[in-house]
């Protein structure tokens, strides 16, 4: 018997080797289970009764504004110049409308989707379907290892939106605390918590045997970040600087960041450049924040960045200089890299925000090749042409071009508008969201991920 055991525990354990071998995350160990609250029960009983009359009625807005917006557009073969979009003009309005409408429908899709418990699921989000239209569920199911990352992305959607938590005085227990607030304010307070929650002692959201769960950690954090710097609370600029600590302590040494050391990866590429791209942008906001950190891995970072961009055709790599970006073994015919610059994008995102708060220097002519890549590769949904929708490469290429402004902007925001106008699921319980199948890293976080990638790039346009 106790040979049997021994013999047990040893293919477990070599189960989990192989699995780490092949790059992939073992079983999350059990997470911190939150407590559904009178209020959370209350509000949810809330979003019921009224998001399906909002979500109708928003649904209806966006066909109206879209129907504006295509018979607005200019005709077919126009120049790029002659089809750009004035500003201040009618075609701009109905664009800036789409946009906005879009942005409303995933913050209530995502509303409806968040569990009783306040986080989202990758894997379990449909446990919350009916909310919105009691029709079959939504489907587009991710990992379940990633929780922490997603609800950090749904988070960053109702905070860039304004959304805040209710006051202090109105979390407890009292149902009727519901009543005269936002209607997504509870659904932020309960976010947060989540992610208090299951924050260890050393800063971490998620974890520590998530081999890539580093970017549930930024992307977590940057939402942590951007919730303190709404509320004020101590409590969260305090999870927000344990969690900025976290982010310099897995740092490679003078270099910039990747995934948990015992990813097999981390012999070859210790640095990646989309992991590196999260953590700059929550160091930056904890600079804007005011949070004390070391900012020499910030310039480090941002110095990989540099060393992954091609002085020559201004196409930031993954691991090394010009790479195109990464996929899944396997999957690279349904996604093909050479149809994607999400990298780039990322890349450019960055150091626009360090020139931005002058940490780097403007370097004209390498910023105009990477904007050159981007614009000439503008958002389509394309289907024929596999790999040409990429929500993570829409929401970098969004982030980094409206920063920028000008034309490359101009030229960007009208095909992207044209997908809101088009493509945003208007049926059913899905009312709202984005189909994880058409993306090539939608099968990780599922709807949600896909839904709040989208949300974020419309809160973007409808705000430039």
């Amino acid at each position: 018997m106790v040979r049997s055991l021994v013999v047990f525990v040893a293919l477990i354990a070599l189960l989990a080797i192989s699995t780490a071998v092949r790059g992939q995350d073992p079983p999350q160990p059990a997470q911190p289970d939150p407590v559904v609250s009178p209020v959370m029960a209350a509000h949810i009983e809330r979003l019921k009764a009224e998001l399906p009359d909002r979500m109708a009625t928003l649904s209806e807005e966006l066909r109206e504004s879209a129907h504006r917006w295509n018979r607005s557009a200019p005709p077919k073969g126009s120049k790029r110049k002659s089809a750009r979009i004035r500003k201040g003009s009618a075609r701009d309005k109905y664009g800036l409308t789409v946009a906005e409408n879009t942005a409303q429908l995933g913050l209530g899709w995502l509303a409806a989707h968040q569990s009783p418990k306040g986080f989202w699921s990758g894997a379990g989000f449909e446990d919350s379907c009916g909310r919105i239209d009691d029709g079959a569920p939504c489907g587009g199911t991710g990992s379940n290892l990633h929780d922490p990352g997603v609800t950090g992305l749904a988070l960053l959607c109702f905070l860039r939106s304004g959304v805040e938590p209710p006051p202090a005085k109105e979390t407890g227990d009292d149902e009727n605390d519901a009543e005269d607030i936002s209607p997504y304010a509870f659904t932020v307070a309960q976010g947060i918590d989540f992610l208090i929650a299951v924050q260890s002692s050393n800063g971490r959201f998620g974890s520590e045997h998530i081999l890539t769960g580093n970017y549930d950690h930024h992307i977590a954090t940057l939402a942590m970040i951007e919730a303190a710097l709404v509320t004020g609370a101590e409590a969260h600029k305090e999870s927000a600087e344990k969690a900025i600590d976290h982010i310099l302590a897995e740092r490679n040494a003078g270099a910039a960041w990747r995934y948990a050391q015992a990813h097999p990866e981390m012999r070859v590429f210790p640095n990646d450049t989309s992991v590196t791209a999260w953590a700059l942008q929550a160091l930056e906001q904890g600079r804007a924040a005011r949070m004390p950190f070391d900012k020499t891995a910030f310039t480090d970072g941002l110095g990989f960045i540099h060393a992954m961009t091609d002085p020559v055709t201004g196409r930031t790599g993954y691991t090394h200089i010009g790479m195109l970006p990464p996929r899944e073994v396997g999957s690279e015919f349904n996604w093909p890299s050479q149809q994607t610059e999400s990298l780039t994008a990322a890349g450019l995102y960055c150091r626009l925000l360090a020139i931005e708060n002058r940490t780097l220097k403007h370097d004209k002519q390498a910023l105009e090749l990477s904007t050159e890549l981007l614009v000439d590769l503008p958002p389509v949904w394309d289907l024929a042409h596999p790999g040409r929708v990429d929500y993570y490469y829409w929401y970098y290429g969004t982030k980094a071009l409206a920063l920028q402004g000008g034309d490359a902007w101009l030229d960007w925001k009208q095909p992207l508008i044209n997908v809101f106008a088009q493509h945003t699921l208007l049926d059913g319980d899905a009312l709202g969201s984005w189909d994880p199948a058409r993306d090539p890293w939608g099968h990780v976080g599922g709807r949600i991920y896909s839904t709040a990638m989208m949300t974020l790039s419309a809160l973007e346009s409808s705000q430039h």
